[in-house]
């Protein structure tokens, strides 16, 4: 670790002002595109947690939720967002302190408890009703899509004044989600709900609407003339729509899905059907039952006819077997029992009256007319047995060029929206190519100014002295200094003396041999000859004795 910032100070102190610039760029931006890296990857995805809140609750609830230590944005119509992954601990630790808002102070049964024990009957039937009023809005704020309500509820008067008389209604007011909304079917729940929870109200006294003034579901106009004829098209239209849905799907596989396009048009008959029968049938056992014999012998006379029988018919005589003069007569008469029961069939309405079915089909690729033949089979068996009313049911295939200038668009569309996501990845990636391409270009700069401080040849030299290479280590210099070949050096470290002892023994012995002040006669004072030769070498290349003084401050530096 110390060579390193060893060779970036040597590196730094011999940079010229361009590469310290350049690299001091270099790392700014670095470092600015690592922090937006961060700061985009650590931001938490914020939702909406409480909406719709007073100013109060708002106050409230973002200055706990601040007190967590968690970020929070809040708007003036009292939404509150957080991030989602803290939503649980939020509610949790406001459910804890007391502090959990509800959309609307509704009052519900807990509040049974805290009435007046000497409250006016009136005063308790309000709050009866204001609790009945919360605990519907707490049920209709379970619906999906709705996140608050308020119920009003006017209770009706049975009087027997007819001026004084009146029907219970409801009014229900929902608030919408974000991005969400209430359906007719939903609102039609809602008001059975409603209906079904307060004594004596009829669906078609309830109405509900949105905050924003529409109207959900009005039972008046349901329940009328007006209503049935909405409910009547509602339901041909999702008749049509199941039976086309249905023939689309087999058509797609058929033929592709593009080439066919089939439309189904139903009528129903909504009418209630009730058909009454009176079935009589007599019962199998006789309820009395009589028999009468005569019998006379000689020339009596005797009145002709029998006993009249059931229903008026008088039993046939059973002449006897004797001569005229004497006969038998036997008559039996049977009275039965008659069952009736009345047989009452109702029809369920929706029957389908008459349906027509259209198929389009694109004649470039629908061509052979046996192709077309089996389609319109498939129509035909839509309609089942009712096919034979032709004048009330029929099918029809119709094959014509279709225009395909929409999926070309389309394939347009498409190709150009690939296009545009290939073309955002890449622009992600750019930050982190950028930051490749930057540490690169640094570590190759600070690469080659090391290498070009290790490997350069800078040579001393004055008239007439030696030859210093500034490449040289400590220990090379010392052995030139004293004329040790280099063979004797490498063999000594060869052998296993450390190079920093090898250096130390040589400077040593350099202050014994050829290293001490030379003394000259002719000249009075003591000469340094190679402190000499560097003054002189400082005034042509200062460069050089400023590298060269500098690599002996950093060996000494690494030798310490």
């Amino acid at each position: 670790m110390g060579g390193l910032v060893i060779k970036l100070k040597s590196w730094w102190d011999t940079a010229d002002r361009n590469q310290k610039l350049i690299s001091i760029g270099g790392i700014a931006l670095l470092t600015l595109l690592l922090a937006g890296i961060f700061v985009f990857a650590t931001k938490p995805k914020m939702v909406i947690a409480f909406a719709g809140l007073s100013p109060a609750d708002t106050g409230m609830v973002v200055a706990e939720i601040q007190g967590m230590g968690i970020p929070v944005d809040y708007d003036a119509a009292g939404n509150i967002s957080a991030p989602a992954d803290k939503l649980p601990q939020i509610r949790a630790t406001l459910a804890m302190n007391g502090k959990l808002p509800r959309p609307s102070n509704h009052m519900t049964k807990k509040d049974l408890g805290n009435m007046p024990v000497m409250s006016p009957p009136r005063v308790e039937e309000e709050r009866l009703l204001a609790i009945t009023e919360g605990e519907l809005a707490e049920s209709i704020e379970m619906f999906t899509g709705v996140d608050s309500a308020q119920v009003h509820v006017t209770k009706g008067n049975d009087s027997p004044l007819l001026d004084q008389r009146h029907e219970s209604t409801a009014n229900v007011t929902i608030a919408e989600k974000v991005g969400m909304g209430v359906t007719p079917d939903q609102g039609r729940a809602m008001a059975m709900l409603v209906a079904s929870s307060v004594s004596g109200l009829d669906p078609s006294k309830v109405t509900i609407f949105s905050r924003d003034g529409r109207a959900i579901w009005d039972g008046e106009e349901v329940s009328g003339s007006n209503g049935r004829a909405v409910t009547k098209l509602e339901m041909e239209n999702q008749t049509g729509r199941d039976i086309r849905d249905d023939l689309q799907e087999q058509l797609n596989r058929i033929v592709g899905a593009g080439n066919a396009l089939a439309t189904v048009d139903v009528t129903l008959d909504l009418d209630k059907i009730s058909k009454t029968e009176n079935i009589t049938t007599p019962t199998e056992d006789p309820i009395t039952k009589e028999s009468v014999k005569e019998t006379m012998e000689g020339g009596g006379a005797s009145t002709p006819g029998g006993v009249s029988g059931l229903n008026g018919q008088t039993a046939p005589s059973t002449p006897s077997s004797a001569d005229s003069s004497a006969y038998k007569v036997q008559q039996e008469r049977i009275e039965r029992g008659v069952s009736n029961m009345v047989k009452t069939t109702e029809q369920a309405p929706g029957e389908i009256k008459s349906m027509g079915i259209t198929i389009l089909v694109n004649s470039e690729k629908v061509t052979e007319q046996a192709d077309i033949d089996k389609i319109q089979e498939l129509a035909n068996g839509k309609l089942g047995p009712r096919v034979a009313d032709t004048a009330n049911f029929t099918a029809k295939v119709i094959a014509y060029k279709f225009d395909n200038t929409a999926q070309v668009e389309s394939a347009k569309a498409d190709a150009a929206a690939k296009s545009s996501a290939r073309m955002q990845q890449i622009l992600s990636m750019l930050p982190i190519a950028a930051l490749v391409i930057v540490a690169f270009l640094v570590m190759r700069s600070l690469g080659k100014m090391g290498k070009t401080a290790t490997t350069q040849q800078l040579v001393l030299a004055g008239a007439g002295g030696p030859s210093l290479p500034m490449s040289m280590s400590a220990t090379e210099l010392a052995a030139q200094s004293l004329s040790i070949p280099h063979e004797a050096v490498q063999k000594a470290l060869e052998s296993g003396v450390v190079d920093d002892n090898l250096a130390a023994a040589l400077a040593e012995a350099q202050k014994h041999v050829g290293a001490d002040d030379v003394d000259i006669p002719s000249i009075g004072n003591k000469i340094n000859v190679p402190l000499e030769q560097i003054k002189k070498m400082s005034q042509d290349r200062p460069d050089v004795v400023a590298m060269l003084l500098k690599s002996w401050l950093l060996e000494e530096g690494i030798r310490r």
